[in-house]
């Protein structure tokens, strides 16, 4: 039986969907829970387009809906996704995240449940171009060699938390952006880490952040956590003083080439330590 899918999309790339569902369906996933959110300013067309898009991947979405794009907004659709999925253990993803499951799907959740554990956790390991734009090169097969180098990009640039937890029992809760539970607590030097590629550093980010920028500090987004415009503009402000590309030398990241195929050497000691040791930014 397939563990279902739980995804909150926003206007996105028809590309982008297809390598999402082609990336989850070839882990044997194919009970796609989705919310698709489309703020004021997403012309009709491109609202029809991109559904129309998933219409033909997958099927009709659960959910969709338009309006301001809230902070709490992702997590109240999550949730009532989860609520419709159902009984049982849901995987949770971003339309940019790609889960590496380095076990089967099911085999991850045995291991979980044999320890105890009602989740799984995984770290956002974000994905870059050969050359730091943000346009990789469409020549390249798929998106995993259009981009493929990878950086602790988020919690080293924009500092932003990179726990995720990927694989969930239905009656654990989840807090914003499904970086931890509130309520169900496992020690970080415990459980298995799988790499979440993060594919979000495409050409459609920067218009993104500024738009985030711009609503979360007019208050036209409401905000909960006030980290998002923060996390935004640390990442525009190194991008466009470094003339439209990541440079990790500034960044103070270390760029190395990866794929979704395979665990890198380094990761399980790396992706550990920043687990542990990862906390919020103090804000001045």
């Amino acid at each position: 039986m397939s563990v279902p899918l739980i995804t909150v999309i926003g206007a996105v790339e028809d590309d982008l969907l297809s390598h999402f569902v082609r990336h989850y369906t070839s882990h044997g996933i194919t009970d796609f829970f989705t919310a698709f959110h489309f703020p004021d300013h997403v012309p009709a067309e491109e609202r029809e387009r991109t559904l129309e898009t998933w219409r033909r991947l997958v099927g009709p979405p659960t959910i969709v809906s338009t309006g301001a794009w809230h902070e709490s907004l992702h997590g109240e659709l999550r949730d009532r996704l989860r609520s419709i999925a159902g009984e049982g253990w849901h995987a949770i993803a971003d339309s940019d995240e790609f889960h590496a499951y380095p076990l089967p799907v099911q085999d991850l959740i045995d291991e979980a449940r044999s320890a105890g554990h009602p989740y799984v956790r995984g770290l956002l390991l974000d994905r870059v171009t050969a050359d730091g734009s943000l346009d990789g090169s469409h020549d390249a097969p798929d998106i995993d060699a259009r981009y493929p180098l990878a950086a602790f990009l988020t919690a080293h640039l924009t500092q932003g938390n990179p726990r995720k937890i990927i694989l969930v029992r239905n009656d654990v809760e989840l807090a914003l952006g499904s970086h931890y539970s509130p309520t169900v607590k496992i020690p970080f030097p415990e459980g298995r880490i799988v790499p979440v590629h993060h594919f979000k550093w495409r050409p459609p980010v920067v218009e993104d952040l500024r738009r985030r920028v711009e609503k979360h500090t007019s208050g036209d987004w409401a905000d909960v956590t006030a980290s998002l415009a923060g996390e935004a503009s640390r990442f525009l402000t190194h991008f466009l003083s470094h003339g439209g590309r990541i440079d990790s030398e500034a960044a103070g990241i270390t760029l190395r080439p990866v794929t979704l195929k395979a665990l890198p050497e380094w990761w399980e000691a790396e992706a550990r330590e920043i687990l542990c040791t990862w906390n919020v930014p103090q804000v001045a």
